[in-house]
């Protein structure tokens, strides 16, 4: 009975060493005294790895690189004529409590605590981080849009200099100063014309006023005779006089009749006179 068993890829001296050597082979007579403990010992005594530190792993159909799939079918051939095992000799290591990954699903589920969207600072499989894969990506893109933006920008152009060449137009300065010189024209033509209708608007609210002062002069003259008439009649006889003070509104009456009777009299005076001669 043949075994085969199979080294890890350990660097003696900074020289790699090549696959055949990795491989140890080992014949058995007797199927009963085969066992993991005596190959471990076969294994100590070509390789002085501890048997503490070795960890025997039958290996599945599948092998890990495309490269050795032609062994693979020659071993497997092999099989057939003859019984054969494969092992992986892997070594141990010191291991940890763990529950680390516990703690970090309950962080994720405190109150108050922000999901993590940017993943930039992760890494894939092969060790890169995803933030210099993503901008990789982005530069490729915009490398192969870069024609497209180039054909835009010529259109562009193209629309920007027929519009120019459509809506170009000469600056006439006589054709500006007349405009100008109708502008202020105007301006003060209309400004002459509101100062005009203001001072129509102050004559004529002056024109009411003085008519409405006439107005208030003649309806007193002649309501004041009716007034002192009422105020001269006593209402009763027994009741006491009330002092209260009356405008004479009848001295000017008055003093028209004296100067009416001196007149008379003296035309009189002249008639007697004549008479007598």
């Amino acid at each position: 009975m043949d075994v085969l068993i199979r080294l890890p890829n350990i660097n003696s001296k900074n020289q790699d060493i090549s696959e055949n050597e990795r491989i140890i082979n080992f014949k058995i007579k007797d199927k009963e005294s085969f066992c993991e403990e005596y190959l471990k010992y076969k294994i100590f005594e070509k390789t002085f790895i501890p048997i503490a530190f070795q960890y025997l792993k039958l290996v599945s159909s599948n092998l890990d690189s495309i490269e050795q799939q032609q062994q693979q079918q020659q071993q497997q051939q092999q099989q057939q004529q003859q019984h054969l095992k494969v092992y992986d000799l892997l070594l141990r290591v010191n291991g940890g409590k763990g529950g680390f990954g516990s703690l970090l699903k309950s962080s994720g589920t405190k109150v108050g605590q922000k999901k993590t969207t940017n993943f930039d600072a992760c890494r894939d499989l092969s060790g890169r981080r995803l933030r210099h894969v993503n901008n990789e990506a982005r530069i490729k893109q915009w490398l192969e849009d870069e024609e497209a933006r180039k054909i835009a920008m010529q259109e562009l152009k193209k629309k920007f200099n027929d519009s120019n060449d459509k809506h170009v137009e000469e600056f006439n300065d006589t054709q500006f100063q007349k405009e100008t010189e109708d502008i202020h024209k105007k301006v003060s033509n209309s400004v002459e014309q509101g100062l005009k209708l203001q001072k129509e608007n102050k004559n004529l609210e002056n024109n009411k006023t003085t008519t409405t002062t006439t107005t208030t002069t003649t309806t007193t003259t002649a309501t004041t005779p009716k007034t002192v008439d009422r105020f001269k009649k006593p209402s009763n006889n027994n009741t006491k006089p009330i002092s209260m003070f009356v405008p004479d509104f009848d001295d000017d009456d008055e003093e028209e009749e004296e100067e009416e009777s001196e007149e008379e009299k003296k035309d009189s005076i002249k008639t007697k006179v004549s008479k007598t001669k």
